[in-house]
Formats: C-alpha cells, structure tokens, sequence
C-alpha cells in the first residue's frame, strides 16, 4: 500500500471511521470457551494463545462475555507517517534492534521491509515459525532470541 499516493483519502476515512465507529454494539460469546473458539477461527491461534488473549481482553456481562477495547483502534490511524519519515526515524536509531519476523506473520512487501530495514545502521532480524501471534504460540524460540540480543556484548554499546 502506498501512502503516500493515497494519503489524503486514508486521512478522510480515517477520521471517517473513527467517528463513526463508536456505536456499534458488541458481539457477546455465551462463554469464553466461545470467544476462544471464535478468535482460534479468526486468527489461527492456538487454544492456549487465544485462551490468553480472551482472558486479557474480555469482560463478563449477564449473556456471556465481550471483547473490552475501543473499536476505534480498529481505524487506520490518521497519523500514521511516510515511509520517508519512518525511514528517517529508523536512522536516527542509535542503540542495536532485534527484529524477530514470524514466516505466516502479516503479509508485508518484501520491498517496504528491505528498505526500512536498511534504514537501521545496528539490525539484527530473526525468523521464526509462526503467525501474527507467534510470541503466543511459539514462545520459546523468540524467548530464546530476544534472551541472547538482550545478553549480547554489543546490545547497549
């Protein structure tokens, strides 16, 4: 997606959506059960990650329970920046970064990241088997990549 070209319309659904997007009602599981079920469907997750997201993210009512954030940060942010400003704020990064990428993750082009990526003088990218949520699923590898950067002798010089 190109924001740039397309920035003025993203800035007026932005604001748009975001205030339009207050009143809708939302959608009550009989349980958590069925929330864990829905959200497993929705995103791929294992049960023991949507279990976790469901037990952060819900509240109880009388009919079961709900998803308890504001729907407006389902908007696309009116503030979000350039690719030129997003590359310039990668440059000034002066401390080393741990990049860890989930291989199902959200698809992304290849060229956006390439060039983002080269904007960072002192990255180190990783890999991993996963979804969006890997850190969920497939905790231990990523545990064990972000234990070594933080333990690295060039992490903090």
């Amino acid at each position: 997606v190109n924001f740039i070209e397309h920035g003025t319309k993203y800035l007026k659904n932005s604001v748009n959506d975001y205030l339009h997007h207050g009143g809708i009602s939302p959608q009550i599981f009989p349980d958590r059960q069925a929330a864990i079920v829905d959200r497993m469907q929705k995103s791929g997750l294992s049960h023991k990650a949507a279990e976790a997201l469901v037990n952060r993210g819900t509240k109880t009512c009388e009919t079961g329970c709900y998803w308890d954030f504001d729907s407006r940060l389902q908007c696309v942010g009116a503030t979000m920046p350039y690719e030129h400003e997003l590359e310039a704020m990668f440059r000034a990064l002066a401390l080393p970064v741990c990049l860890i990428r989930a291989d199902h993750g959200v698809s992304f082009p290849e060229s956006v990241f390439q060039a983002r990526s080269q904007s960072i003088e002192h990255l180190q990218t990783h890999e991993v088997h996963g979804g969006h949520h890997v850190h969920l699923d497939n905790p231990a590898p990523v545990a064990d990549l972000i234990s070594t950067f933080l333990t690295s002798e060039n992490s903090f010089d």
